[in-house]
């Protein structure tokens, strides 16, 4: 009702102004800027490798019909119809339906030109593209993003799969604090960075980005209280890892050096023995790792013991390096050898030898600790009062 009442008004101020006179319909004529060519074809089969869909679209009517085009916006089409075409080069007419009669319709140009290529697929990567790497939440870090799935079906004319440079799957970390799953589209690039039209499959892909909280390393202590029970001998206390990584806030972490694991009593221990130890989570830190350690503990009956003074030796030291121990350190370390007292009656210290073994190794000048290695008889058990030492390696001359 509404657009009919429009109609009368239009049609009726056109003869405004001139009563009793025969009304003369001046043309007008407007242009369809935003009006989009349309192709028709069998795209199961084929893509367009190429087309200059650049037209000029102008109605030409009187002006109320123009008014009343523009006012009710009907669903006309400007097209190209390749249905039935193959592969190659065609120049086909540009066709136009749905127009309200009344109206002329021009386009320039009247024909255009398409390039048809039989369609083709391959398999790509998918490759994860960070955006605002830099705004990340203060202290985090961002692990490596993994895609599922990683790859994916491309499909398109020969000459567009020829032209790929990179499927990406796009995600913003402003701001994150915590890991990021998100389901985003695959978005296919030529070389120079525009996006090409292709058929993908699947269309998505899920990205999952780890955001690793702040850390630090601290070193874990324990103290040893009591004696072992009559007749045993400690030969070895340690456990299988120095550190571990604490992760929480920066002004709840930064702080904190070590994390004290306990005290064990010696009086408790009967034999040999391997514990898990929990770590314990220090207030403020988010968790630990590892959660558990393992302390090994080895004793053994008592035995005699007989304890040398012995100096370092340094075993295949790189040419062009020399190693010694740092001023103010000591020059020789006991070892303690265990046995049978009469075996260590007649043990000698020409058999018993303390070393450093460089070999396979890449030095630089400069401080570094080595651990300490015991060369003697099978028959004995040794213990040198330290596990390593400080060495100074320098050029030589």
């Amino acid at each position: 009702m509404l657009i009919a009442t429009m109609l009368f008004l239009f049609v009726n101020l056109e003869d405004v102004g001139n009563p009793g006179t025969t009304p003369v319909m001046s043309t007008e004529q407007i242009s369809l800027s935003e009006a989009e060519l349309q192709v028709y074809y069998d795209n199961e089969q084929y893509a367009i490798a190429e087309i200059d869909d650049d037209i000029d679209v102008r109605v030409s009517g009187t002006q109320s019909a123009l008014t009343l085009f523009q006012v009710t916006n009907p669903s006309y089409e400007i097209y190209v119809d390749l249905e039935g075409y193959a592969e190659g080069v065609h120049t086909v007419d540009v066709e136009t339906a749905n127009f309200p009669s009344g109206l002329t319709v021009s386009v320039e140009p009247n024909t255009v030109r398409v390039v048809l290529e039989e369609r083709q697929s391959v398999t790509l990567p998918v490759e994860v593209e960070l955006m605002n790497e830099d705004q990340i939440a203060e202290g985090h870090t961002v692990g490596e993003p993994e895609v599922t799935p990683g790859e994916v079906e491309v499909n398109a004319g020969a000459s567009v799969l020829d032209n790929i440079s990179s499927l990406q799957a796009f995600i913003d970390v402003a701001g994150a604090e915590e890991t990021i799953t998100q389901t985003v589209d695959v978005i296919v690039y030529g070389p120079y960075g525009e996006q090409l039209d292709t058929n993908v499959a699947p269309e998505t892909v899920e990205v999952e980005v780890p955001i690793i909280r702040p850390s630090a390393e601290v070193a874990l202590d324990y103290d040893i209280e009591g004696d072992l029970p009559e007749g045993l001998e400690l030969i070895d206390m340690s456990i299988d890892t120095e550190t571990a990584t604490i992760y929480g806030p920066i002004d709840q972490i930064e702080d904190i050096e070590s994390i004290f694991l306990g005290t064990l009593d010696l009086s408790g221990v009967t034999e040999s023995e391997v514990r898990e130890v929990e770590v314990p989570v220090p207030d403020g830190v988010e968790h630990v790792r590892p959660e558990v350690v393992t302390l090994e503990i080895e004793v053994t009956d008592a035995e005699d013991v007989m304890s040398i003074e012995m100096p370092l030796d340094f075993d295949n030291l790189p040419a062009g390096f020399d190693a010694a121990i740092p001023a103010g350190e000591a020059e020789t370390y006991t070892v303690n050898v265990h046995g049978d007292e009469e075996e260590l009656q007649e043990f000698s210290e020409e058999n018993l030898r303390l070393y450093i073994d460089f070999e396979d190794e890449q030095l630089e000048t400069g401080e570094t600790r080595k651990p300490i290695q015991i060369e003697g008889p099978n028959d004995f058990d040794y213990s040198v009062e330290i596990d390593d030492v400080p060495v100074e390696i320098t050029e030589s001359d």
